[in-house]
């Protein structure tokens, strides 16, 4: 069982991907992702993409190189193959670093929200992030964003390490909620990120 990395032969955005899945578990693959700093936004439904250089990281840190073939027939075979799941996201906000996650963000959260998520479902959504981020932490990297699919809903945030929760409070504030499909917090020196998703139907 194990991480496994193609080679990166795919052209997109002026360089070479490769494709990052894993034979063993999704968990598996969404923990040697996010050691690798890539976001769980990422995830295209069994792997991820990940570029020419990120590949070189991904095996120094322990991810086996297969063949093309490999990579769809072992992960097809552990069950974790879903060709085509991985619907594209679009962006429907963005608040850029230098603010602070405060009433004025969470309320233009709530407003991106609105044409996806009936009002008394928004309403705890907003609360749940009131109480993760409290004291308006101020923004930084790549601020805050929420991206939307036909059946889910995300909200991110970067938000500097000082001002934020300690990560296990934050995952426990955001899960306990129970409003959230899935919750993913990390922190690195300069940055404490927030990613939650919310089913739509």
């Amino acid at each position: 069982m194990a991480i496994l990395v193609d080679e990166a032969t795919w052209p997109f955005r002026g360089d070479l991907w490769a494709h990052l899945v894993s034979d063993e578990s999704f968990d598996e693959l969404h923990r040697f992702a996010q050691a690798l700093g890539l976001r769980r936004l990422s995830f295209q439904g069994d792997h991820y993409d990940v570029p020419a250089a990120l590949r070189v990281d991904a095996i120094r840190n322990g991810a086996v190189t297969v063949t093309g073939r490999d990579l769809v027939t072992r992960p097809r075979a552990a069950g974790l193959r879903r060709p085509g799941s991985g619907q594209p996201w679009t962006r429907v906000l963005e608040i850029a670093a230098g603010g602070r996650f405060d009433d004025d963000a969470r309320a233009r959260i709530d407003t991106a929200l609105a044409p996806h998520l009936a009002g008394e479902r928004r309403g705890p959504v907003g609360e749940a992030l009131a109480l993760a981020t409290p004291g308006d932490p101020r923004l930084v990297a790549w601020g805050a964003w929420c991206l939307a699919r036909p059946d889910e809903f995300a909200i991110a945030a970067d938000v500097h390490p000082d001002d934020a929760l300690p990560v296990a409070r934050l995952d426990a504030v955001l899960t306990q909620s129970g409003v959230f499909e899935a919750v993913y917090c990390w922190s690195r020196d300069d940055r404490t990120t927030i990613e939650v998703m919310v089913r739509l139907r």
